[in-house]
């Protein structure tokens, strides 16, 4: 079962902690498809189940990942939006200074 957590870091913060996601999530997965590669590499007819098994479990390890990956991508659009509604009224403060 997974729940959603949620927690602050400092803005300046938030580049390192998306990356530290992300790595974790790459290892994670490079750690996965070692495990699938093993399984299709002694795959016989007597280890049709043990496959069987490893490829759901890729399967559902992926899903995982790919949650993983939205909420980076979710927390990065958010930032973002940040960053451009401080460009935009930087923006604004600087065209009104030259408007006066």
């Amino acid at each position: 079962m997974r729940v959603r957590i949620n927690y602050a870091v400092e803005v300046e913060n938030l580049i390192e902690e998306v990356q530290r996601l992300i790595e974790q999530a790459e290892l994670k997965l490079h750690n996965q498809i070692g495990k699938l590669h093993r399984a299709r590499e002694g795959f016989d007819e007597e280890s049709i189940s043990t496959v069987i098994r490893q490829v759901d479990l890729t399967r559902k390890e992926l899903s995982r990942y790919d949650q993983t990956l939205e909420d980076c991508s979710s927390i990065l659009q958010g930032y973002y939006g940040l960053l451009e509604q401080q460009k935009q009224g930087e923006t604004d403060v600087y065209e009104k200074s030259e408007d006066g």
